[in-house]
């Protein structure tokens, strides 16, 4: 046991050190806690339980309490310790003049009747824009929706019958995906343990042979594996059954059949799909401009074509893909490109009636009573001429 007395008491050179030190390092050392000031029970519970509490029970009206409960909410992640000072002070001022109108002075409840009617326009344009922003995000939304194309995805081992939809589910991705990762994961599994058996019959093997020699020289051997061989495969077996029951499960679930709610659903889409596309090719042939029209046109021939055409081969197929008219200039172009068109030849026949007589004869009378009235309005006002002399000399 160590005798104190003997240890040497510090000289007073060693204290006045020590002392001029401390005093030294004192001013330096850090004061404030490590912990931020928000997370700290002095700071939060003050803040919850009185200050916000009484606040919103304290405030006499309606529109001053939505202001009060959206200015806390916008400020509660707010890391800067003076920032939160100032917010605070604020607060305490509100809650002092909530109280003072409760109690019935004159001053501050007209004051806050006041201020509670410019809140009032305040909250009703905030929620405007509350709803624009929602309406917004679900118009995001609904353009991102997957849609059902209207054909199948064969199955494979990572997945079961899904139907086509554009674009895919992200979900999905990440479940084909995972599960692609697991697999490769089993195989390489399934051959480290197929490695490590086979290591364990050939040192079963060299142990078997080691004995027989130690026997016929009688020397004592001990072994590790052939004796126990079939305890150490044991685990191995196992995880190799597990492997295989997963691997099974992949090759059932490639297997499986369609359901026939999921071949009734995608069949019912593939109408709806042949449905839009009608409709589209609708408005494209009354005028409108789609995205599909806009895609199309700015569709070109492909690099080794182009490179070999002549400019009026370009030309031509640029008119061709730039609507989906059938008749006129560009109904020509498709026909002499060899373009495959619904009414052929005759379509323009057909679409204006050219072919029947009745139409053609009373096109004409339209056409000559066009010209009448436009013979009637160059009259020239001072002629001696009337507009029936001028129409009997013509």
């Amino acid at each position: 046991m160590t005798n104190l007395s003997a240890i040497p008491l510090p000289s007073n050179a060693s204290l006045i050190y020590r002392q001029n030190l401390a005093q030294l390092i004192s001013p330096i050392r850090r004061i404030r806690p490590r912990v931020p000031f928000f997370q700290l029970a002095a700071h939060r519970i003050p803040t919850l339980w009185y200050l916000y509490r009484n606040t919103i029970k304290n405030c006499p009206y309606d529109n001053i309490r939505w202001h009060v409960r959206k200015t806390f909410k916008r400020e509660q992640n707010r890391t800067s310790a003076q920032r939160a000072r100032e917010q605070l002070l604020r607060g305490y001022k509100w809650l002092d003049a909530f109280r003072k109108a409760q109690s019935g002075d004159d001053h501050w409840i007209a004051v806050l009747t006041r201020y509670d009617r410019l809140i009032a326009l305040k909250r009703e344009k905030a929620e405007w824009k509350k709803l624009a922003r929602e309406e917004v995000k679900w118009q995001k939304k609904m353009a991102r929706r997957p849609i059902l194309t209207g054909s199948f995805i064969q199955s494979s081992l990572f997945h079961g019958p899904l139907p086509r939809m554009k674009p895919q589910p992200q979900h999905i991705h990440n479940i084909i995906n995972a599960r692609r990762a697991k697999r490769e994961e089993r195989l390489e599994l399934f051959r480290d343990v197929s490695d490590m058996q086979e290591d364990i019959r050939i040192e079963a093997a060299f142990e078997q042979g080691l004995a027989r020699v130690a026997k016929k020289e009688k020397l004592e051997f001990n072994s590790v594996f052939a004796d126990k061989q079939t305890d150490w495969m044991e685990p191995m077996k196992t995880t190799k059954a597990s492997i295989s029951a997963s691997h099974q499960r992949d090759v059932a679930r490639f297997q499986s059949a369609y359901p026939p709610e999921l071949i009734e659903t995608v069949r019912r889409a593939a109408r709806e799909r042949i449905v839009n596309k009608a409709r589209e090719r609708r408005r494209e042939r009354q005028g409108e401009i789609l995205n599909i029209t806009r895609k199309r046109a700015r569709k070109g021939i492909p690099a080794h074509l182009l490179d070999i055409l002549p400019a009026h081969r370009i030309k031509m197929d640029k008119v061709a893909k730039s609507s989906v008219s059938e008749v006129g200039y560009v109904g020509q172009v498709k026909r002499r490109l060899g373009f495959r068109t619904r009414g052929g030849e005759d379509a323009w026949r057909k679409e204006g009636g050219g072919a029947d007589p009745e139409r053609l004869q009373d096109l004409d009378s339209t056409d000559e009573a066009f010209r009448v009235e436009m013979r009637k309005k160059r009259f020239v006002k001072g002629t001696s001429k009337k507009p029936t002399d001028t129409l009997r000399q013509n």
